[in-house]
This record gives structure tokens, sequence and C-alpha cells, in this order.
């Protein structure tokens, strides 16, 4: 699977919550998430929370998406099949978050 396989919708998420970075890390398509919502120099260092972010990777049924919040345990995110996609919603992302597809074998 190649990265340009990802969504094209999952672009417009990066409007509202900040940076991100895609990458293949051992033949895995991952996603990295940097929140920086509500923060302002010198006055607010806490990010305020993004909460319904919606992301679909390419793959088959079977396949499964896990999460990794920054200083959290690893999730796996309940999704639905689509038309060979998984569609995911991420309930909250407070600071930055790692994403990956596992495709099913």
């Amino acid at each position: 699977m190649t990265l340009a396989a990802l969504d094209s919708s999952f672009w417009g998420i990066f409007k509202r919550v900040g940076r991100r970075e895609i990458a293949s890390v051992g033949g895995k398509p991952h996603v990295f998430i940097a929140n920086f919502k509500g923060l302002k120099s010198q006055e607010i260092a806490q990010q305020a929370p993004e909460r319904d972010v919606r992301i679909s990777f390419a793959g088959q049924r079977g396949s499964k998406v896990y999460m990794l919040p920054f200083l959290e345990e690893l999730q796996q995110l309940k999704c639905r099949s689509e038309v060979g996609r998984l569609a995911c919603v991420i309930s909250e992302i407070k600071r930055r978050v790692a994403l990956w597809l596992d495709e099913a074998p």
C-alpha cells in the first residue's frame, strides 16, 4: 500500500488539528498528528483537545487501526468498513497521537 492511498478527505482535519506527518514505518502507513489548538505564546501552555476527528485508511475488511496518544496506552480504534476503506473517529486528541494501519493478511 502506498501513502497516496490514504483518504484525501484526511487532509481537511489538519486545518483544525495542527501539524501532521505521514510516513511508512516497517511497511505500514503511519500518521503523526500534533494538536496546537488553544496555545498562545506566553499566555496559554495547555492545548484545547480536538474532538471527533475523522480519518480513513485504504484497507480491506479485517485490517486494524491502532492509535498511540502521547504518554498514554496503545488503543485499537473501532472502525467501520466502507468500500475498500476503514473509517475511524478519534474521540479526542489532547497533544500528539500516532496512528497506523495493520492490514489483514
